[in-house]
């Protein structure tokens, strides 16, 4: 069997490896990072029978990657590795073909519940984790939706996903840098993110910018 894993967590792809080579008896795995990789690899991708995906990928991809795997007619099936740290981001990947879900909060028996039963074609079973999360997105996307983000936060998160510094949003926005540093802090808090990184996915999810 040759499985296709997007993860740019080095840490949770040598987990994921490890588990797959050493108790599930996966004999291929290709590790790639981002949409670019994926790209590269199109003529192949037909030699793949399933592909794990982190739904938190650091470049935002991940819906894009999602998207173009269950767009080939002729391809890996997709397993989504659901980073429950952004339920708005797992939302979107129930438009597409998703044949099966795990969270990144499982435990080791749990991930290798879930994969096995998925690689034998338990379709029950594959119908159950459709519905567990989407159970657990429908808990918890309320209360990121449920967010207030005032209209100068909103402009100054659009310009941190444009990349520019807080001295620049300062300059552009006739305020001082000290403002701007206290609306980012503002802006992390409310939204649970550790940094920019998280900030940018925020954005992105919930269609404050476009990518």
């Amino acid at each position: 069997m040759q499985v296709l894993l997007v993860e740019d967590k080095q840490l949770v792809a040598d987990y994921v490896i490890r588990t797959l080579k050493e108790d599930l008896d996966v004999d291929g795995i290709h590790q790639i990072e981002t949409f670019e990789d994926l790209k590269a690899l199109e003529d192949k991708l037909r030699d793949y029978q399933f592909a794990i995906v982190d739904t938190g990928l650091y470049d935002r991809s991940s819906l894009e990657v999602i998207r173009f795997l269950t767009g080939e007619e002729v391809g890996p099936q997709v397993i989504a590795l659901a980073d429950l740290s952004d339920p708005t981001i797992v939302s979107e990947t129930f438009k597409y073909r998703v044949l099966s879900y795990v969270s990144n909060d499982h435990d080791l028996e749990g991930f290798e519940k879930t994969i096995k039963k998925t690689f034998q074609g338990d379709m029950q079973y594959t119908r159950k984790t459709r519905k567990e999360m989407k159970k657990w997105v429908d808990r918890n996307i309320s209360l990121v939706s449920s967010i207030e983000i005032s209209k100068r936060e909103r402009e100054i998160l659009r310009m941190i996903c444009d990349e520019k510094t807080s001295t620049e949003i300062a300059e552009e926005l006739y305020i001082s840098e000290h403002t701007v540093l206290t609306h980012r802090k503002n802006l992390l808090k409310k939204v649970g993110a550790k940094n920019t990184v998280g900030l940018v996915k925020y954005a992105v999810a919930h269609k404050l910018v476009s990518i």
